[in-house]
Protein backbone atom coordinates (compact mmCIF):
# COMPACT_ATOMS: atom_id res chain seq x y z
CA UNK A 1 0.00 0.00 0.00
CA UNK A 2 1.31 3.43 -0.94
CA UNK A 3 2.26 5.57 2.03
CA UNK A 4 0.12 8.70 2.58
CA UNK A 5 3.37 10.67 2.71
CA UNK A 6 4.23 9.53 -0.81
CA UNK A 7 0.72 10.45 -2.00
CA UNK A 8 1.07 13.87 -0.39
CA UNK A 9 4.41 14.46 -2.07
CA UNK A 10 2.80 13.68 -5.43
CA UNK A 11 -0.08 16.17 -5.00
CA UNK A 12 1.51 18.67 -2.62
CA UNK A 13 1.33 21.67 -4.94
CA UNK A 14 -2.37 21.25 -5.67
CA UNK A 15 -3.24 20.45 -2.07
CA UNK A 16 -1.24 23.35 -0.66
CA UNK A 17 -2.82 25.77 -3.11
CA UNK A 18 -6.19 25.03 -1.53
CA UNK A 19 -5.32 24.47 2.12
CA UNK A 20 -3.00 27.47 2.32
CA UNK A 21 -5.47 29.82 0.68
CA UNK A 22 -8.01 31.28 3.07
CA UNK A 23 -10.15 32.49 0.17
CA UNK A 24 -10.20 29.18 -1.67
CA UNK A 25 -11.13 27.34 1.51
CA UNK A 26 -13.91 29.83 2.24
CA UNK A 27 -15.19 29.61 -1.32
CA UNK A 28 -15.31 25.81 -1.27
CA UNK A 29 -16.90 25.57 2.17
CA UNK A 30 -19.53 28.19 1.36
CA UNK A 31 -20.44 26.56 -1.96
CA UNK A 32 -21.17 23.39 0.00
CA UNK A 33 -24.26 25.25 1.22
CA UNK A 34 -25.36 26.05 -2.35
CA UNK A 35 -24.41 28.09 -5.39
CA UNK A 36 -23.27 31.66 -4.72
CA UNK A 37 -22.92 34.88 -6.70
CA UNK A 38 -19.77 36.96 -6.60
CA UNK A 39 -21.65 39.38 -4.35
CA UNK A 40 -22.47 36.51 -1.99
CA UNK A 41 -18.83 35.45 -1.86
CA UNK A 42 -17.71 39.02 -1.16
CA UNK A 43 -20.09 39.17 1.82
CA UNK A 44 -19.03 35.74 3.12
CA UNK A 45 -15.28 36.23 2.81
CA UNK A 46 -15.10 39.97 3.45
CA UNK A 47 -12.87 40.28 0.40
CA UNK A 48 -13.04 42.34 -2.77
CA UNK A 49 -13.88 41.08 -6.26
CA UNK A 50 -10.27 41.77 -7.27
CA UNK A 51 -9.05 39.34 -4.61
CA UNK A 52 -11.73 36.70 -5.24
CA UNK A 53 -11.72 36.43 -9.04
CA UNK A 54 -8.17 34.99 -9.40
CA UNK A 55 -8.97 32.35 -6.78
CA UNK A 56 -12.23 31.50 -8.52
CA UNK A 57 -10.44 31.18 -11.86
CA UNK A 58 -7.87 28.82 -10.34
CA UNK A 59 -10.64 26.57 -8.96
CA UNK A 60 -12.37 26.66 -12.34
CA UNK A 61 -9.22 25.55 -14.18
CA UNK A 62 -9.04 22.57 -11.82
CA UNK A 63 -12.72 21.77 -12.60
CA UNK A 64 -13.61 22.17 -8.93
CA UNK A 65 -16.20 24.89 -9.49
CA UNK A 66 -18.13 26.14 -12.50
CA UNK A 67 -20.16 29.26 -13.30
CA UNK A 68 -23.85 29.12 -14.16
CA UNK A 69 -25.99 32.21 -14.76
CA UNK A 70 -23.86 34.57 -12.68
CA UNK A 71 -23.50 31.98 -9.90
CA UNK A 72 -20.62 29.75 -8.91
CA UNK A 73 -21.36 26.10 -8.09
CA UNK A 74 -19.39 23.03 -7.17
CA UNK A 75 -18.75 20.44 -9.86
CA UNK A 76 -19.18 16.74 -8.92
CA UNK A 77 -15.42 16.66 -8.32
CA UNK A 78 -15.65 19.84 -6.27
CA UNK A 79 -18.46 18.38 -4.19
CA UNK A 80 -16.25 15.42 -3.24
CA UNK A 81 -13.44 17.75 -2.19
CA UNK A 82 -15.79 20.11 -0.34
CA UNK A 83 -17.39 17.30 1.68
CA UNK A 84 -14.00 16.08 2.88
CA UNK A 85 -12.84 19.61 3.67
CA UNK A 86 -16.07 20.32 5.56
CA UNK A 87 -15.66 17.18 7.65
CA UNK A 88 -11.98 17.99 8.28
CA UNK A 89 -12.90 21.55 9.31
CA UNK A 90 -15.57 20.29 11.70
CA UNK A 91 -13.16 17.75 13.18
CA UNK A 92 -10.53 20.39 13.89
CA UNK A 93 -13.23 22.68 15.28
CA UNK A 94 -14.29 20.00 17.78
CA UNK A 95 -10.72 19.18 18.78
CA UNK A 96 -9.26 22.70 18.91
CA UNK A 97 -12.26 24.38 20.54
CA UNK A 98 -12.31 21.84 23.37
CA UNK A 99 -8.67 20.76 23.48
CA UNK A 100 -8.41 21.06 27.27
CA UNK A 101 -11.40 18.75 27.69
CA UNK A 102 -10.10 16.11 25.26
CA UNK A 103 -6.57 16.23 26.68
CA UNK A 104 -7.78 15.62 30.23
CA UNK A 105 -10.26 12.84 29.46
CA UNK A 106 -10.10 9.23 28.34
CA UNK A 107 -11.10 9.51 24.69
CA UNK A 108 -10.65 5.78 24.02
CA UNK A 109 -13.76 5.19 26.12
CA UNK A 110 -15.71 6.03 22.96
CA UNK A 111 -15.82 3.10 20.47
CA UNK A 112 -13.40 3.62 17.54
CA UNK A 113 -16.09 3.89 14.86
CA UNK A 114 -17.65 6.79 16.77
CA UNK A 115 -14.33 8.52 17.35
CA UNK A 116 -14.04 8.58 13.55
CA UNK A 117 -17.36 10.46 13.42
CA UNK A 118 -16.62 12.86 16.27
CA UNK A 119 -16.69 15.76 13.82
CA UNK A 120 -20.49 15.48 14.17
CA UNK A 121 -20.06 17.20 17.55
CA UNK A 122 -18.77 20.42 15.94
CA UNK A 123 -21.67 22.49 17.30
CA UNK A 124 -21.24 21.61 20.98
CA UNK A 125 -20.05 23.21 24.17
CA UNK A 126 -18.73 22.22 27.58
CA UNK A 127 -20.75 22.76 30.74
CA UNK A 128 -18.82 22.55 34.00
CA UNK A 129 -19.33 23.06 37.71
CA UNK A 130 -17.60 26.08 39.22
CA UNK A 131 -16.85 27.31 42.72
CA UNK A 132 -19.90 29.54 42.46
CA UNK A 133 -22.26 27.27 40.52
CA UNK A 134 -21.42 23.85 41.92
CA UNK A 135 -24.45 22.03 40.46
CA UNK A 136 -24.40 23.25 36.85
CA UNK A 137 -24.01 19.78 35.37
CA UNK A 138 -26.68 18.20 37.57
CA UNK A 139 -29.06 21.11 36.93
CA UNK A 140 -28.63 20.64 33.20
CA UNK A 141 -29.39 16.93 33.64
CA UNK A 142 -32.65 17.82 35.40
CA UNK A 143 -33.45 20.32 32.65
CA UNK A 144 -33.07 17.60 30.01
CA UNK A 145 -35.44 15.32 31.92
CA UNK A 146 -37.97 18.11 32.36
CA UNK A 147 -38.01 19.01 28.66
CA UNK A 148 -37.82 15.54 27.09
CA UNK A 149 -40.34 12.89 26.13
CA UNK A 150 -37.72 10.28 25.25
CA UNK A 151 -34.49 9.50 27.08
CA UNK A 152 -31.75 7.11 25.91
CA UNK A 153 -29.20 6.65 28.66
CA UNK A 154 -25.86 4.82 28.75
CA UNK A 155 -24.56 4.57 32.30
CA UNK A 156 -21.23 3.37 33.63
CA UNK A 157 -21.75 5.14 36.97
CA UNK A 158 -24.68 5.34 39.35
CA UNK A 159 -26.09 8.00 41.64
CA UNK A 160 -29.34 7.73 43.66
CA UNK A 161 -30.28 11.31 42.76
CA UNK A 162 -30.12 10.51 39.04
CA UNK A 163 -32.33 7.44 39.46
CA UNK A 164 -34.77 9.32 41.66
CA UNK A 165 -35.09 12.09 39.07
CA UNK A 166 -35.80 9.51 36.37
CA UNK A 167 -38.44 7.67 38.42
CA UNK A 168 -40.18 10.97 39.16
CA UNK A 169 -40.40 11.86 35.48
CA UNK A 170 -41.68 8.40 34.51
CA UNK A 171 -44.90 9.26 36.32
CA UNK A 172 -45.46 11.91 33.62
CA UNK A 173 -45.28 9.36 30.81
CA UNK A 174 -41.79 9.91 29.43
CA UNK A 175 -40.03 7.00 27.72
CA UNK A 176 -36.69 5.92 29.18
CA UNK A 177 -34.26 3.26 27.94
CA UNK A 178 -31.16 2.71 30.06
CA UNK A 179 -28.10 0.59 29.26
CA UNK A 180 -25.79 -0.53 32.07
CA UNK A 181 -22.75 -2.76 32.38
CA UNK A 182 -22.49 -5.77 34.71
CA UNK A 183 -20.98 -3.72 37.54
CA UNK A 184 -23.92 -1.33 37.57
CA UNK A 185 -26.36 -4.25 37.23
CA UNK A 186 -25.00 -5.61 40.50
CA UNK A 187 -25.24 -2.22 42.21
CA UNK A 188 -28.91 -1.79 41.38
CA UNK A 189 -29.74 -4.92 43.35
CA UNK A 190 -28.70 -3.02 46.47
CA UNK A 191 -30.28 -0.13 48.35
CA UNK A 192 -31.27 2.55 47.66
CA UNK A 193 -31.42 1.58 43.98
CA UNK A 194 -33.51 -1.51 44.67
CA UNK A 195 -36.28 0.50 46.28
CA UNK A 196 -36.12 3.29 43.71
CA UNK A 197 -36.37 0.95 40.73
CA UNK A 198 -38.81 -1.32 42.52
CA UNK A 199 -41.18 1.61 42.90
CA UNK A 200 -41.46 2.07 39.14
CA UNK A 201 -44.96 1.32 37.88
CA UNK A 202 -44.79 -1.81 35.66
CA UNK A 203 -46.95 -0.01 33.10
CA UNK A 204 -44.47 2.88 32.78
CA UNK A 205 -42.25 3.29 29.74
CA UNK A 206 -38.98 2.18 31.31
CA UNK A 207 -36.65 -0.39 29.80
CA UNK A 208 -33.35 -1.54 31.24
CA UNK A 209 -30.60 -3.31 29.31
CA UNK A 210 -27.40 -5.09 30.26
CA UNK A 211 -24.37 -5.06 28.00
CA UNK A 212 -21.17 -7.03 28.37
CA UNK A 213 -19.41 -4.36 26.34
CA UNK A 214 -16.89 -2.21 28.13
CA UNK A 215 -18.51 1.15 28.95
CA UNK A 216 -16.29 4.10 29.79
CA UNK A 217 -18.72 6.91 29.11
CA UNK A 218 -21.92 8.35 30.53
CA UNK A 219 -24.39 9.65 27.98
CA UNK A 220 -27.95 10.81 27.66
CA UNK A 221 -29.47 11.60 24.30
CA UNK A 222 -33.00 12.96 24.29
CA UNK A 223 -35.36 14.54 21.78
CA UNK A 224 -33.40 17.77 21.92
CA UNK A 225 -30.13 17.27 23.85
CA UNK A 226 -26.88 15.34 23.90
CA UNK A 227 -25.29 15.07 27.36
CA UNK A 228 -21.92 13.30 27.28
CA UNK A 229 -19.53 12.63 30.15
CA UNK A 230 -16.16 10.88 30.05
CA UNK A 231 -13.71 9.33 32.45
CA UNK A 232 -10.51 11.15 33.28
CA UNK A 233 -7.24 9.90 31.88
CA UNK A 234 -6.68 7.62 34.87
CA UNK A 235 -9.58 5.51 33.44
CA UNK A 236 -10.94 5.17 37.00
CA UNK A 237 -12.48 8.54 37.84
CA UNK A 238 -15.64 9.58 36.04
CA UNK A 239 -15.71 13.36 35.62
CA UNK A 240 -19.17 14.29 36.87
CA UNK A 241 -18.25 17.98 37.02
CA UNK A 242 -17.95 18.65 33.26
CA UNK A 243 -19.97 17.38 30.31
CA UNK A 244 -20.15 17.83 26.59
CA UNK A 245 -23.59 19.14 25.56
CA UNK A 246 -25.28 19.93 22.27
CA UNK A 247 -28.69 20.55 20.77
CA UNK A 248 -27.43 20.26 17.18
CA UNK A 249 -29.17 17.58 15.03
CA UNK A 250 -25.84 16.10 13.89
CA UNK A 251 -24.74 15.65 17.50
CA UNK A 252 -28.09 14.11 18.46
CA UNK A 253 -27.82 11.69 15.54
CA UNK A 254 -24.29 10.75 16.66
CA UNK A 255 -25.60 10.08 20.17
CA UNK A 256 -28.50 7.97 18.89
CA UNK A 257 -26.14 5.86 16.78
CA UNK A 258 -23.88 5.35 19.79
CA UNK A 259 -26.86 4.31 21.91
CA UNK A 260 -27.96 1.84 19.20
CA UNK A 261 -24.42 0.43 19.08
CA UNK A 262 -24.62 -0.57 22.75
CA UNK A 263 -28.29 -1.57 22.60
CA UNK A 264 -27.55 -3.99 19.76
CA UNK A 265 -25.01 -5.61 22.10
CA UNK A 266 -27.34 -5.76 25.09
CA UNK A 267 -30.06 -7.94 26.56
CA UNK A 268 -33.08 -6.77 28.49
CA UNK A 269 -33.23 -6.83 32.29
CA UNK A 270 -36.54 -7.40 34.09
CA UNK A 271 -36.70 -6.25 37.70
CA UNK A 272 -38.80 -8.00 40.28
CA UNK A 273 -40.17 -5.67 42.93
CA UNK A 274 -38.49 -7.76 45.58
CA UNK A 275 -35.15 -6.79 43.97
CA UNK A 276 -33.73 -10.15 44.94
CA UNK A 277 -32.44 -10.71 41.45
CA UNK A 278 -32.45 -9.44 37.91
CA UNK A 279 -33.51 -11.67 35.07
CA UNK A 280 -31.86 -11.40 31.67
CA UNK A 281 -34.31 -11.56 28.78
Amino acid sequence: MTSPVVLYNDIRCGLDSILRSRLQMQILLSLGEGCKTLSDLRAITGSSSQALVPKIRELETRFIISSKKYEYCLTPLGRLIQEKLTDFTRLLSVLFKHDDFWNSHYLDGIPPEFIKEISDLYDSRIIADTNIEVFQVYSYYLKILEESDNIHWISSILNPHHIQAITSRLAYGIHVEMIVNSEIAEMIKTEPYCSLLGSIDPSSHFKLYLTEERIKIGMIVSDTNLFLGLFKNDMITFDASSHFISVDPDALSWGERLFSYYKDRSSGLCFQKSCNKTIST
